[in-house]
Parts: structure tokens; C-alpha cells; sequence
């Protein structure tokens, strides 16, 4: 093996559990969120949370193995990238802020209405 070979390998091991690490850590996210937010689905905040360790601990699981294991194959970076998006809590990060916190949170800026327009 090439010394860029061994380089790329570590990389791209880095890469995947860094990422296996993120797509979990928003799936806790999201569940501490909506329990925060008071946004349950129809189930109840402990069916939403089953539900979501459920889908995104396996997933994860499968995707960061297969990123590890066979870099070079896509399926696995593809299946932590569509985690990621899936399950980012911006939403359930807005309404909180929005509805509790009223601009104290940071980049809570982002989800205030701006001022009023003068041609509206």
C-alpha cells in the first residue's frame, strides 16, 4: 500500500464515524426538541422517541459500517448524508425559539419576523 492510500483509508474511517457520531447526536436532538417544544406526534413523546432511536440507531449503524468498511461504495456515505438531513432538528429548533424564547437563544435572529414593510 501507497502512503496516500494508508492516508486516504484513515481519512475516510475519520470521516464516517464522525459522521455516525453526528447523525445519532441530531436523532437526540430531535427527540429532546420535540419534548421541549411540546410537539409530540399522535403518539406520544414516548412512541416519537422509541420511533426515532428505532429508525435512526440502525440506519446509522448500517451506514457508518458500510463507510468504514467499503469507503469506496457510496451506499453507505449516501445513507448518513439522507440521516443527517432527515432528521436535522431546525423545525422543532425554530419553535422553541420562536414560541418560548422570543430571540435569547443563539441564531434565535433567524426565526424572528423581520420589521414590517412600508409597500405591504
Amino acid at each position: 500500500m501507497s502512503p496516500g492510500s494508508v492516508w486516504l483509508r484513515r481519512a475516510s474511517l475519520s470521516l464516517a464515524l464522525a459522521l455516525g457520531v453526528v447523525a445519532l447526536g441530531l436523532g437526540v436532538a430531535s427527540v429532546l426538541l420535540d419534548s421541549l417544544t411540546h410537539q409530540p406526534g399522535t403518539d406520544g413523546p414516548a412512541a416519537d422517541a422509541f420511533v426515532a432511536a428505532a429508525g435512526v440507531v440502525p440506519a446509522t449503524a448500517v451506514g457508518t459500517l458500510l463507510a468504514v468498511r467499503r469507503p469506496r461504495n457510496p451506499i453507505g456515505w449516501l445513507l448518513l448524508a439522507i440521516i443527517i438531513v432527515e432528521v436535522s432538528p431546525t423545525s422543532q429548533y425554530l419553535i422553541l425559539e420562536y414560541r418560548m424564547h422570543h430571540g435569547s437563544l443563539p441564531t434565535g435572529w433567524v426565526g424572528e419576523p423581520g420589521p414590517p414593510r412600508l409597500d405591504e
